[in-house]
């Protein structure tokens, strides 16, 4: 089940949208302060909250076809622990590596 940030949306840019822009973010300030200050249980060790842009199944829950949607949700996967403590599997993400989002659209 995703867990949705209060305080922060993503929506597609409207038809009239350059190229360039593949998206916007809202965020509510209050809204936003108040959900990081309950959400301390989604820190990674770094003190990083990681949020995924997944998109919605084109069909609601009835099966009547819908447009699917773009949302930001709270990434909670947690790499198991290896069997053999000497192999060095790192599933962190490069937090400083530049990710081209258009990729992801």
């Amino acid at each position: 089940m995703a867990i949705f940030i209060d305080g922060l949306n993503f929506y597609k840019p409207s038809e009239k949208s350059a190229d360039f822009v593949k998206g916007k973010i809202t965020i509510h300030r209050e809204k936003l302060i108040e959900w990081l200050q309950g959400a301390i249980k989604y820190e990674n060790e770094k003190g990083y909250i990681k949020v995924d842009l997944l998109k919605s199944k084109p069909e609601d829950s009835a099966g009547n076809p819908r447009e699917a949607k773009l949302y930001l949700a709270v990434n909670t996967y947690v790499a198991p622990v290896p069997k053999d403590m000497n192999e060095t599997h790192n599933q962190d993400w490069n937090l400083e590596e530049d990710i081209d989002v258009s990729k992801l659209l």
